[in-house]
């Protein structure tokens, strides 16, 4: 038979373990920013270069920064990431042709 402070152990140990894994589940999959970086990873697999800005634009949704790059020309627009996706953010890099350049996911 267990002793009881060894079952109250045994059980606080495995509420600690419940407890991480519904943290990391949240930061993972559930919470907003989380969602949003699923959501646009997904997206950016769909936009490919050459496609006209606005079809890609409407795949992607607003971006999180906008920035014009006076050496060629172009912009780039920056969106949320995954979690724990090694760049942070996905980029999209548009001519001043209109025309999607790069797309980095």
């Amino acid at each position: 038979m267990i002793h009881a402070w060894l079952q109250k152990a045994i059980i606080g140990l495995l509420a600690v373990v419940a407890g991480i894994g519904f943290m990391l589940g949240y930061i993972l999959w559930l919470s907003p920013k989380a969602r949003l970086g699923n959501y646009n990873q997904r997206q950016a697999h769909l936009v490919q270069p050459g496609m006209p800005a606005g079809q890609a634009h409407r795949l992607m949704g607003p971006p999180q920064e906008r920035q014009l790059l006076t050496a060629t020309g172009d912009t780039m627009y920056s969106y949320q990431a995954p979690p724990l996706s090694s760049d942070g953010m996905i980029t999209m890099t548009v001519s001043s042709a209109g025309v999607v350049k790069t797309i980095g996911h």
